[in-house]
């Protein structure tokens, strides 16, 4: 009770297969930072968890349930499982997601306990309703965060897996992390007749080719539109009677915008190679020409908008070296059969003038840099970043309904003039291609769900106060950009889902929590689990305290992490939940949370804002006093991959090299937002560096004399033996500097490589003399206390096996633990703040 406390957590990975080395390389953060504080004589916590919520697993299942009902499928998950080194007779019960659950995390306790991980395994837990004692403590987070007015429910843009038929958050993606939907301004540029033969059949109606644009300003400069010649077009009828052209992709993600007659259904009336809407004649909205044309454009994206692009060549270049191209080029224009009557004539229109490129931003750009066609990729796209930059920035509209205000400010108001006058409808996509873990191409989608209002001003202002506070450390600055960044652009998030493993909303039980959601401030249930659950980490046995899981109502809860009164009724006795109460007060804050750098964007962000609204009342007391972020886990100097042959387990690795050596290699990998790098050849050398040590210790402590040395007092130390004790000295300042900022690579280089050198320095410059035992002896004992929460087993082993016993033989044993630098229970004895010395 009269030590100080400390407490770290690392985000609990996930369990659809075993840990791997990146795993391991986050952990160890918190690994080796728990030790350290374990040493400066604090009550030390490093709980670990698993985490099973979302569709990850449901996914992997239902993909081994196919290929075990269709022997002729690709038999993809069930290699996936086998690759794990699971016997094939067991794959068949992975079709089962809750069989995961049983199966993986006792592996990753395994793999964790074997690397050396000091984690306290008794307040363990899976996620989910697998575990009632944790769904009962998530169940209470939401409604408090209802009580707080932190949830809404409404219709809004999310993306969406339409194989799995709800939303696809960031854990649920096998690719697309982070990316977000985009809203667009969807042009309509009306198809005039006579309409080509292939449409024909739809003369008399209202077509418009379609184009998505996030400039709806520059609608007053077109001189034409672009299409892909070699790409596949549709023509799909709205709920609005018009009939859209444009691209399948786009097809699909408007039916999931109730922009189609039936949700989810976009079967087109007719489909359409793009050369043949070459030369079509259209009427476009805003701009002076009376009639603008099809032109072709070889370099558009169909995974991209619509297919179709609007063209303003005044302030885009890639418009106007495409318009460029075929104005000058008459073999160009013969090659796709463009008349010369829909090119000539067709100048750029002046609408934006900025202080930088005058009236004709991409026009001055493309001539400067020396644009030489539209397949000069490179050069237009940092010409398209320049002229979009300083027209949104700097320009001034110089026509329409703005005409002389701001393209900032223009931008918003030409857009609703557009769709409120029939011009336009908003449309929206991904950003970026996001695929679902169940395959899924996603799209964007309008859907009923329940959301965090994350961005509120207040709840907002409250995170941002306290992540710029001196009560808040990120260790870098980089890492601070990424918070504030976050905060800045992080609004409401989707935290409903239909299907998957999780937690239902305790009052809309059709929905499940999602797995981003259920996962933020559930560090506060590491504080008392160990109370609740007893010893297992699905809560199926009760713990110490003999409490039910249904007996942990609201009421409970608010008793023991919001410090309520006590209430008639209960159905848990107040002393019981008193001990609960005092093990949460002791620990939380959190002073420590370890994770990779990508999180930043969600998990950690979340975790701010959710502790910031769970504990208003206490203002920010309860935030986390600091969050570390490392970059991603490279071997041998590329990205761990399966295909490029440096995929490792914790398993294999440490099959491979053993624990310490392990260790060793991931302390010196890298610090901060640096990508780490671990050589495969750098851990087997790290054995060998590691047995140097244990040898050399042994020797000197076989050779050392026996009997006391009283009569080598400090007053008798030469020059040479006071500049090594400086040496060190010094250097465990340096070390314990570098513990104190996680930068472990120079724990390794000061309190390791250095330390050993002015060892040997010594030994050089005392061969004419006798070295001082004493000396000697404090360099082991400093040496081994200094690098063992990096490498504590032979630290540990060196110290009861060498050292303990000839301070024992020599009669100044006296205060020294026997076995100070390996803790293998909850609560382990003190080793006090003098095994850290100061500098001389």
């Amino acid at each position: 009770k009269t030590r100080a406390k400390f407490m770290t957590t690392f985000p609990y990975p996930y369990m659809n297969g075993r840990l791997h080395l990146g795993h391991a390389y986050s952990a160890s953060k918190c690994e080796f930072q728990i030790r350290y504080q374990r040493l400066l004589g604090k009550n030390a916590l490093f709980p670990f968890s698993f985490h099973c919520t979302g569709m990850p697993i449901v996914a992997a299942a239902n993909k081994l349930k196919r290929e075990l009902e269709n022997p002729s499928v690709e038999k993809k998950q069930w290699g996936i499982l086998k690759s794990m080194g699971i016997p094939e007779t067991e794959i068949s019960n992975f079709s089962d997601p809750l069989h995961w659950l049983k199966y993986f995390p006792p592996k990753a306790y395994q793999d964790m306990h074997e690397l050396g991980c000091h984690v306290d395994w008794r307040r363990s837990f899976i996620t989910t309703t697998a575990n009632p004692y944790y769904d009962s403590f998530v169940r209470w987070q939401f409604n408090t965060l209802k009580s707080k007015n932190k949830l809404s429910f409404g219709k809004r843009h999310t993306v969406f897996c339409t194989i799995d038929k709800q939303p696809c958050a960031d854990h649920d993606r096998k690719s697309g992390e982070g990316v977000m939907p985009q809203q667009y301004t969807l042009i309509k540029i009306q198809l005039l007749e006579p309409f080509t033969q292939s449409l024909k059949a739809l003369e008399g109606q209202k077509v418009f080719l379609v184009a998505a644009t996030l400039r709806p300003e520059t609608m007053y400069g077109q001189t034409n539109c672009f299409i892909l010649p070699e790409g596949e077009y549709g023509a799909y009828k709205m709920k609005s009677g018009d009939i859209f052209i444009c691209s399948e992709r786009s097809a699909k993600n408007m039916a999931y915008q109730e922009m189609l007659p039936v949700q989810g259904k976009y079967e087109a009336i007719t489909k359409i190679k793009g050369a043949e809407l070459l030369g079509a004649a259209l009427k476009a909205p805003l701009t002076k020409y009376e009639k603008v044309y099809v032109l072709p454009m070889m370099t558009i994206s169909m995974g991209k908008g619509t297919g179709v692009v609007t063209s303003c060549p005044s302030d885009a270049p890639d418009d106007y070296a495409a318009l460029r191209d075929l104005q000058k080029k008459k073999e160009f224009r013969e090659k796709f059969g463009i008349k010369d009557e829909c090119v000539m004539g067709f100048e750029p229109i002046p609408i934006i003038k900025t202080p930088t490129y005058g009236a004709m931003a991409a026009v001055k750009l493309c001539e400067d840099m020396k644009i030489g066609s539209q397949n000069d990729t490179a050069k237009l796209k940092e010409a398209k970043d320049a002229a979009y930059l300083r027209g949104f920035n700097e320009g001034i509209m110089t026509v329409g309904i703005c005409e002389n205000e701001k393209v900032s400010e223009a931008k918003n108001k030409v857009r609703k003039y557009m769709i409120d006058n029939g011009m336009a409808v908003d449309y929206w996509e991904p950003s970026e291609q996001v695929i679902s873990r169940s395959g899924d191409d996603c799209v964007d989608a309008l859907c009923d769900q329940w959301s965090e209002n994350y961005g509120e001003k207040e709840w907002k202002e409250r995170v941002m106060s306290h992540i710029n506070s001196k009560d808040f450390t990120c260790y870098n600055e980089t890492t601070h950009k990424g918070f504030t960044d976050t905060l800045d652009w992080l609004r409401e998030w989707a935290c409903s889902r239909i299907f998957g493993l999780g937690s239902r909303i305790p009052w809309d039980p059709q929905f499940l929590i999602e797995s981003l959601s259920d996962s933020t401030i559930y560090m506060a249930y590491y504080t008392v689990s160990h109370l609740l659950q007893g010893g297992v980490v699905d809560g199926s046995i009760p713990g110490p305290l003999g409490i039910k899981a249904e007996d942990m109502t609201d009421a409970e809860w608010n008793y023991v992490f919001l410090h309520k009164p006590y209430q008639q009724g209960m159905k848990v006795e107040e002393s019981k939940l008193a001990a609960m109460r005092h093990e949460f007060e002791f620990w939380y804050p959190l002073d420590s949370r370890c994770s990779a750098k990508d999180l930043i964007k969600n998990h950690l962000t979340m975790s701010l804002y959710n502790h910031a609204a769970i504990w208003e009342e206490q203002g920010t007391a309860m935030l986390p006093r600091s969050i570390f972020c490392n970059g991603y886990m490279c071997v041998d100097g590329l990205k761990m991959s399966k295909q490029e042959g440096n995929f490792y387990t914790v398993r294999e690795i440490l099959d491979m090299f053993g624990s310490d050596a392990t260790r060793f290699a991931l302390a010196g990998a890298g610090d901060l937002l640096d990508d780490g790098n671990v050589e495969i050849m750098a851990i087997d050398n790290a054995i060998l560096k590691l047995f140097t040590l244990q040898e050399w210790i042994e020797k000197q402590m076989m050779s050392l004399p026996a009997g006391p040395l009283a009569a080598e007092k400090p007053e008798s130390f030469d020059l040479f033996d006071k500049i090594f004790l400086n040496d060190m000295a010094r250097l465990i300042e340096e070390t314990k500097n570098a513990y104190d900022n996680m930068k472990f690579r120079d724990v390794i280089k000061y309190g390791f490589f250095e330390f050993q050198g002015v060892k040997d320095d010594y030994l050089v410059f005392k061969k004419l003399g006798k070295p001082s035992w004493r000396a000697l002896l404090n360099y082991v004992e400093w040496q081994l206390i200094i690098i063992c929460p990096i490498i504590p087993h032979l630290a540990d082993y060196c110290w009861r096996t060498f050292y303990l016993p000839k301070m024992k033989e020599i009669g100044e044993a006296s205060g020294k633990p026997e076995t100070c630098l390996l803790y293998t229970s909850p609560s382990p004895r003190d080793l006090s703040t003098s095994r850290m010395p100061s500098s001389a």
